[in-house]
């Protein structure tokens, strides 16, 4: 199958590759003793970015000393009205096992203040795995992430699915004795999500408009299993839209009139990478669309873009 031509212009998408890994309600003030033992999960270098909650986010952990507390950093984008729950699970061997329980500690900020880092506090647990996680969004809800890092220790879970990525997140050790090690590896337990960029370098990421549609078209060489758009909403809350797979059809207008592979319809969040998950899909040619919007949403492109082979289409047609 041949690639497509080069394309000028590149929308912001992330494609999820799986593939077996073989290892791998308000702000919170802290008491002194808290802020001594408060300590970063993350042990990676990569680029720091909003990741928008639709469902459930969470992070799972090897905690290797007693903790009685932890916090995500949350933007909600300038909202006040923005909701959502924090939880901590003892890990029970997947994600479903562990939601399935009840968890140790819960707490509902209603609302959540803008880049705040929200604290849950706790009776002491012992050393051990443990999934924190965020579920019930309402409004507008993001965590702060370190985006495709290297040499993470944990798994991270968006609406469920694993994959690689570092929140910030923060773990409070008890009395503040924070061990040497403070985390420790945790082994995949299914099928890891991996993002990937279908370029190689890029510059200058300003908003497009959306009329009717935009889309890209990709020679896709590895099985995958979602996508993800960077959009904007120009601060509106309330804007849907689909998000869209298709196996290519030889043109655009037959592409579209086929049913998708894959479909659904987002609450969207303002300036972050959001999309769908599915099952997975085999190496082949395939449009990325976002469509149908209540009204029309913004997605970020570049102007400047390196190694990438592939289509961008608004409205229908080829952008050049």
């Amino acid at each position: 199958m041949k690639h497509c031509k080069h394309a000028k212009k590149l929308l912001v998408l992330l494609l999820c590759f799986a593939m077996l890994a073989a290892t791998l309600s308000s702000f919170a003030v802290f008491a002194e003793d808290a802020e001594a033992g408060k300590t970063s999960i993350q042990n990676g270098s990569g680029q720091r970015g909003p990741v928008a909650v639709t469902k459930t986010f969470s992070y799972r952990a090897i905690v290797n000393g007693s903790f009685d507390g932890f916090a995500f950093c949350m933007p909600t984008y300038n909202k006040t009205d923005s909701e959502a729950t924090l939880s901590v699970y003892k890990w029970e061997g997947s994600y479903s096992a562990t939601v399935a329980k009840s968890p140790i500690a819960t707490q509902k900020f209603a609302p959540l203040k803008d880049n705040a880092v929200n604290y849950v506090s706790f009776d002491a647990q012992p050393a051990g795995e443990y999934l924190f996680h965020i579920s019930d969004p309402k409004g507008q809800v993001g965590v702060w992430t370190n985006q495709n890092p290297t040499d993470s220790k944990g798994f991270l879970y968006l609406n469920g699915t694993e994959q690689r990525g570092e929140p910030e997140l923060y773990v409070f050790f008890e009395g503040g004795n924070v061990p040497a090690e403070p985390f420790g590896n945790c082994q995949p337990s299914a099928e890891l999500r991996i993002t990937k960029a279908p370029y190689t370098s890029s510059k200058n990421k300003t908003p497009g408009n959306l009329t009717v549609s935009m889309g890209v078209r990709l020679n896709v060489n590895a099985a995958f299993n979602g996508v993800d758009f960077d959009l904007a909403t120009y601060t509106a809350t309330d804007l849907e839209a689909d998000i869209s797979v298709y196996a290519w059809k030889d043109t655009y207008a037959a592409t579209v009139a086929a049913a998708p592979l894959a479909t659904e319809r987002l609450v969207l969040v303002d300036n972050a990478m959001q999309g769908i998950v599915f099952d997975k899909l085999p190496a082949g040619d395939y449009l990325f669309l976002v469509h149908n919007a209540s009204k029309p949403p913004a997605m970020y492109v570049f102007s400047e873009v390196t190694g990438f082979k592939g289509y961008v289409y608004k409205d229908g047609f080829p952008v050049t």
